[in-house]
């Protein structure tokens, strides 16, 4: 039997902590659940989860929809969106049945890339290594917030796609856009009908094409992902920072983790700690101000009456200097 391959390819980046990520994965689990619900989709669908952060991970192998399950995605430090298309044309490449002399091989492969933000690598060579092994393979770009660079998504293709909202609802409403394309493509591979794989006519209005001014380069990243270090607990955080109009970044909000993130922050550069305004309070023991260690580089949470801190990294103590002449280390994605 021909197979119809779907490959989600989906960011895990940093910037997608807090509800973001849980969305998602409620948002998968509403496509399959969909999927698997179609006769036509359940002979000929397969579908394959690729994510990507700090690296790309096949999350979930090319399958029947009805042997797939989702699992939970972890949270990465990068946005290798070149790594991700490295991946994406291995798993072509090897999973993928080719049409021979000898047999009829799978349908033409569809893609569903989801991002929130920036690559932080080389993502051209990724994507062109994938467009000269499959030009003609169609590719769907959704651009998901309010920091994404839709102008290199239009590179990428020209179905690119808006969803502002990150909320369960919109990753819900954007998940049945995407099992509207596959129920469509199936029907026309079954049955010959005429293929409606526009997710914006698909959806009822939470995801659109992007406007001529929301294609320009941004330029410098809208938000800054700034790692620290619980002093009491040892636990992890993620400082949100949104860039204002006047040059300077605003603390949004501050994430809880479970655990440090895998990649290496610090090669994404830092950031003025003068650009930066006051950080959100520790969201592990509320500790309302935060310290840099000029040891080991970490930032961790401090009681602003406090005059001593004792990183919780490195174990250095010593008294603690007011000053802005110095820089972070911002995360990668």
């Amino acid at each position: 039997m021909r197979r119809l391959p779907v490959f989600v390819v989906v960011d895990v980046s940093e910037s997608m902590a807090g509800n973001a990520i849980t969305a998602m994965h409620d948002g998968m689990l509403m496509l399959l659940q969909a999927l698997k619900k179609d006769p036509m989709v359940i002979e000929i669908g397969a579908m394959s989860i690729i994510s990507f952060g700090g690296k790309a991970k096949v999350e979930v192998p090319l399958s029947s929809v009805l042997d797939i399950r989702i699992p939970s995605l972890d949270l990465s430090s990068g946005t290798s969106l070149g790594k991700a298309f490295d991946l994406l044309t291995s798993e072509v490449n090897s999973k993928v049945t080719k049409t021979t002399r000898e047999i009829r091989g799978d349908y033409k492969p569809i893609v569903f890339l989801i991002t929130d933000g920036q690559p932080t690598d080389d993502w051209r060579a990724g994507y062109a290594k994938f467009r000269k092994c499959y030009p003609s393979v169609s590719i769907h770009a959704v651009g998901c917030g309010d920091d994404v660079d839709f102008s290199i998504l239009k590179e990428i293709t020209p179905n690119t796609y808006v969803m502002r909202d990150m909320t369960a609802e919109s990753f819900g409403k954007l998940f049945q856009c995407v099992t509207a394309s596959v129920r469509s493509v199936t029907a026309s591979m079954m049955n010959g009908d005429g293929v409606k794989d526009d997710l914006a006519e698909l959806s009822d209005g939470e995801v659109r094409k992007p406007t001529e001014d929301e294609c320009r380069p941004i330029g410098e990243s809208r938000q800054v992902m700034i790692p620290a270090m619980c002093a009491n607990t040892k636990r992890y955080y993620l400082l949100r920072y949104r860039l204002q109009e006047n040059g300077s970044y605003l603390c949004s909000v501050a994430h809880p983790l479970e655990r440090k993130l895998d990649g290496d922050c610090g090669n994404a550069g830092q950031v003025a700690a003068s650009r930066m305004g006051a950080a959100k309070p520790c969201p592990h023991c509320g500790n309302d101000s935060v310290v840099f260690c000029p040891k080991c580089g970490t930032l961790s949470c401090v009681d602003s009456k406090s005059e001593i801190m004792t990183c919780p990294n490195c174990g250095l103590s010593g008294k603690i200097v007011q000053s802005n002449d110095f820089s972070v280390n911002r995360s990668r994605g």
